[in-house]
């Protein structure tokens, strides 16, 4: 077996291990969601009528509900249980590594760069990009399972290969 305690209720395959586990680090979750919330509660208040802000406000709100609801996944995922044929996060959906897609993004989920996963097109988790051992050690797992390019780190440009694209890809190419 291996050293981490997977969630209630999940289960390996014969020939599966766990090769690490990455916890999240959820900085600022409660701020974050008041902001998100704030901004919803103004762009209600600066409605004028006309058709031109409604759609605005409209398209707004929208994208404003799909940050707080991936924020929300996210937190309640807590963690991803990297094995060596799927992804586990922490409440216990399994993700086999060819069903996955990712990309990486600037803009912010907290004003920092993250990396999204998805499942066939369906926001997974998100992990923000941090400079120390637990994230190197998690995309050595990443980079271990799909010989993935954009995962390893290089040493010339001190940096990810996944830091120079925004499109969305698959992890197992």
């Amino acid at each position: 077996m291996s050293d981490y305690d997977l969630p209630k209720g999940a289960r390996l395959d014969d020939d599966e291990k766990v090769l690490y586990c990455y916890q999240n680090v959820n900085y600022f979750f409660a701020v974050r969601m008041f902001i998100y919330v704030f901004l919803l509660f103004v762009l209600f208040n600066i409605i004028d009528g006309s058709i031109l802000s409604m759609i605005v406000i409209s398209a707004v709100s929208i994208f404003l509900f799909y940050i707080m609801c991936c924020e929300i996944l996210n937190y309640k995922r807590r963690c991803i249980y990297i094995t060596n044929k799927n992804f586990i996060t922490g409440n216990n959906i399994k993700t086999k590594k060819e069903e996955i897609s990712y990309f990486y993004t600037i803009y912010a989920f907290g004003y920092r760069p993250v990396i999204v996963f998805y499942k066939n097109k369906k926001f997974l988790y998100f992990l923000f990009v941090e400079d120390d051992v637990n994230f190197k050690t998690a995309m050595s797992a990443i980079y271990d399972i799909s010989l993935n390019e954009d995962f390893k780190f290089d040493l010339g440009s001190g940096a990810y290969g996944f830091a120079k694209s925004y499109a969305i890809r698959k992890l197992i190419k």
